[in-house]
C-alpha cells in the first residue's frame, strides 16, 4: 500500500488589512502488526517576509500516533519551503483592503494493516507569504506523535530545516512549540 500526497505552490500577497492563516492537521492513527517501521520527518526551509503592520500565522500539527507489531511500515513527511502554506494546487490569492481569513482542517485518517508493506509519504509544496502592511505573528505547533511497536525494526529521524525571519517595520512575533513525542518499543517474548 503505497500512498503520497503533493501539495503545489501557494503564494498568498496582501497590501492592507489583517491576514490570518490557520492550518490544522487532524489526527493521524497507523497501525500495522508486521514488519519493519521507518518514521521520517523533515522540516523545509521557513522564510518569513515583512515591511510593515500585523500578519498572522498558524500553523498545527495534530496527534500522529503510529503503532504497529510485524511487516514493514514507513512513514514520512516532509515540509517543503515554507514561505507561506499549500494544500493542494496551485493557489494565488491577491487582496488591497480588509480581512482575509483562511482556515483548513484535515479530519482523521486511520490506516490498518496487517500484513505487506505500508508506505505513506507526503510532501508539502512551496508556501511564500508576503505582505506589505498589518501586524505579522507567526506560530508553529507540532502535535504528539507517539510512536509504538512490538516487533520488527523502528527508525525514527526528525530534522528541523532552516528558519529565517525578516522585517523591516511594524509588529512581528514568531513563536514555535515543539509538541510531545513519545517513543514506545515492545519486543515480543
Amino acid at each position: 500500500m503505497n500512498t503520497q500526497t503533493q501539495a503545489g505552490e501557494m503564494n498568498t500577497q496582501t497590501q492592507a488589512g489583517e491576514m490570518n492563516t490557520q492550518t490544522q492537521a487532524g489526527e493521524m492513527n497507523t497501525q500495522t502488526q508486521a514488519g519493519e517501521m521507518n518514521t521520517q520527518t523533515q522540516a523545509g526551509e521557513m522564510n518569513t517576509q515583512t515591511q510593515a503592520g500585523e500578519m498572522n500565522t498558524q500553523t498545527q500539527a495534530g496527534e500522529m500516533n503510529t503503532q504497529t507489531q510485524a511487516g514493514e511500515m514507513n512513514t514520512q513527511t516532509q515540509a517543503g519551503e515554507m514561505n507561506t502554506q499549500t494544500q493542494a494546487g496551485e493557489m494565488n490569492t491577491q487582496t488591497q483592503a480588509g480581512e482575509m481569513n483562511t482556515q483548513t482542517q484535515a479530519g482523521e485518517m486511520n490506516t490498518q494493516t496487517q500484513a505487506g508493506e505500508m508506505n505513506t509519504q507526503t510532501q508539502a509544496g512551496e508556501m511564500n507569504t508576503q505582505t506589505q502592511a498589518g501586524e505579522m505573528n507567526t506560530q508553529t505547533q507540532a502535535g504528539e506523535m507517539n510512536t509504538q511497536t512490538q516487533a520488527g525494526e523502528m527508525n525514527t529521524q526528525t530534522q528541523a530545516g532552516e528558519m529565517n525571519t525578516q522585517t523591516q517595520a511594524g509588529e512581528m512575533n514568531t513563536q514555535t512549540q515543539a509538541g510531545e513525542m513519545n517513543t514506545l518499543e515492545r519486543r515480543r517474548k
